[in-house]
């Protein structure tokens, strides 16, 4: 089994994917109705790249959501689509477990208001209504069923005739996955899906680019980053489209359908801008990593310093940074909430600068095999998976501090992240949402100087992070963050867990134990705790609840409620752990192996 930790899925959740067969159970059903129109190009989250395309729907019945997948060559199996798609999405999340007959489908989930998903699936906890979240339990299932059509309502469904590892999926298929109770001959036909929001820009609302630079395809901001470039091979110094480079900061996005040239034609006063738009508010959530609240991807990149060169295919401890210049072709980014009243970064950040875009990971103790895999010549030895375009690097830091280091180094030091320039909108004079956060919906990006040539990659929102990552990266130097963990043994004594729980500093004095500073049932016979934990801190605790004192325990999630009077932090449990109000709770801060 696979264990996708919690602090790379954004959620509390344990993910389990394998790869054998799914079982599935025959089942006498209606046919399936005619429904509303839904066709590909309404789907927003692609996910992928290359010109084949599938789309899966996830009906947790009646909610349906829809995601759409791109591949080149061989299709994968349906348990590594959701395996992507579950990586790609912070707020989808997919189980599945081994069984007897296979793979077993146990549940979906999805954090329908970006609040962290507050689900457990081992035990079937859920703690907040809003999220999309069911389970294999009794008589409901889920079940599995495909077909083809130019649109939704055209499609002819049928059974699926093998399990998730062996279903590959044809270009133009429809995959649907739905919740249903096989005994009361509930339909497996998926009901009509919404589109599952996307992290980035989805939309261009206007343009004004010279189309005949080669690079005045508008559509190439929108969507994720360019990952990766075509290799160039050094005998013919031809790309080559088959094999696939890596983005690394030295080695820049530049196809045509990677990027957009912000070039006007005239450049008489000012140069090209874009506007774009995102399908949700980017909210200025407080806990967004380092406070920023979308990234900006272009094609800067870091010289390694004189005359060197180096792409994705180089040995990244060999190329070596030996200057801090970045070429840049800085544009000026506004943001705005309706698209008519438009508020600027006059003193930046700027779009296209730092930092250079990293499409993968370094770790070359998990490399990804299937890379360069089609080329007996090529072997990867050192790049694992996609990094993450929703998490900015550390704003602090520039150019500077990756002279003299590889980029094996820079490359752990984006700590994950993809790259792209962070942006805070807490400082502008925005309107709140009900909770208290500004917002924005639109980015319009305008080239500095006539002629310059901004290239504009992607947007991104930027993914809440754990609160304990927050912590670590309040309280620690960037290059220190991947080696602190939950258990880490900080100055004062204490395991940084317990430190980012209490919303200590590492060197913090400590009384040496807390205590429950209150215990209630709210009107809905919710049990509440009052203690002297961080209010952020609900993702880093569990409630163990149990009959008698020595009984099975029972792991609820806390969800975070408003201070108290005297400003101290409240959790609540779901309420149906009231049923026994004579039961007794332990509080859990779960260490780097229960993650």
């Amino acid at each position: 089994m696979i264990n996708l930790p919690a602090s790379e899925k954004g959620g509390r959740v344990r993910c389990v994917f394998c790869r054998t067969a799914v079982l599935l159970l025959a089942l006498t059903v209606p046919a399936a109705p005619l429904r509303a129109e839904f066709a590909p190009d309404d789907v927003h989250f692609w996910i992928g790249s290359g010109t084949n395309t599938a789309i899966l729907v996830v009906d947790w019945n009646p909610t349906a959501l829809a995601w759409g997948y791109r591949w080149n060559g061989t299709a994968p199996c349906l348990t590594d689509i959701l395996e992507t798609i579950a990586t790609e999405d912070k707020r989808f999340h997919a189980f599945l477990s081994e069984s007897t007959y296979g793979a077993s489908l146990d549940g979906f989930a999805y954090d329908r208001n970006g609040n962290g998903g507050l689900f457990e699936m081992a035990q079937g906890s859920q703690t907040d209504p809003e999220d999309l979240f069911k389970r294999y339990a009794g008589d409901h299932y889920w079940v599995l069923t495909s077909g083809t059509g130019d649109a939704f309502s055209a499609v002819a469904w049928n059974y699926a005739s093998v399990g998730a590892d062996g279903f590959v999926p044809v270009p133009g298929e429809w995959i649907a996955l739905r919740h249903i109770n096989w005994r009361t001959y509930e339909t497996p036909w998926p009901s009509e899906p919404a589109a599952a929001e996307t992290p980035y820009a989805w939309r261009v609302v206007t343009a004004d680019v010279d189309t005949g630079t080669g690079y005045g395809d508008v559509t190439a901001a929108l969507g994720a980053p360019a990952r990766a470039n075509p290799y160039f091979d050094p005998v013919t110094w031809q790309p080559r489209a088959d094999i696939e480079s890596p983005v690394v900061p030295c080695d820049p996005a530049w196809q045509s359908s990677d990027v957009v040239t912000l070039a006007t034609a005239s450049d008489e006063d000012i140069g090209g801008s874009i506007t774009l738009a995102f399908d949700h508010p980017v909210l200025d959530d407080p806990a967004n990593p380092f406070g920023l609240d979308f990234i900006i991807f272009g094609n800067a990149f870091q010289l390694l310093g004189g005359n060197a060169y180096g792409s994705g295919m180089d040995d990244p401890a060999t190329l070596v940074f030996s200057s801090a210049s970045i070429v840049a072709e800085p544009g000026l980014v506004e943001v705005s909430q309706d698209g008519v009243v438009w508020h600027a970064f006059e003193a930046g950040p700027y779009a296209d600068g730092f930092a250079p875009t990293l499409g993968r990971r370094y770790d070359p103790e998990n490399p990804d095999t299937a890379l360069w895999a089609s080329e007996a010549t090529l072997t990867n030895r050192w790049w694992g998976t996609w990094t993450d375009a929703t998490l900015p690097v550390d704003p602090s830091i520039g150019p500077e501090a990756f002279v003299g280091k590889t980029l094996a180094e820079m490359a752990r030091l984006y700590n994950g992240s993809a790259g792209g320039t962070g942006f805070d909108i807490g400082a502008l004079p925005l309107e709140a949402d009900e909770q208290g956060r500004k917002w924005i919906q639109y980015v319009r990006i305008t080239a500095l100087e006539p002629g310059d040539e901004t290239e504009i990659d992607a947007v991104s929102d930027v993914a809440p992070a754990p609160s304990f990552d927050n912590w670590v990266r309040t309280h620690f130097a960037f290059d220190a963050v991947p080696t602190v963990r939950k258990s880490t043994a900080c100055a004062n004594g204490l395991p940084a867990a317990l430190n980012a729980a209490l919303g200590n500093a590492p060197d913090a004095a400590h009384a040496g134990a807390f205590a429950v500073e209150g215990f209630a049932f709210d009107a809905t016979q919710r049990p509440v705790l009052t203690l002297p934990f961080a209010q952020n801190a609900w993702d880093l605790f569990v409630v163990e609840r149990r009959e008698t004192p020595g009984g099975a325990a029972v792991r609820l999630l806390p969800s975070p409620l408003e201070t108290d009077a005297s400003g101290r932090a409240r959790f609540a449990l779901p309420a149906e752990s009231a049923d026994a109000q004579s039961a007794f709770f332990r509080i859990v801060l779960p260490d780097d192996a229960e993650e």
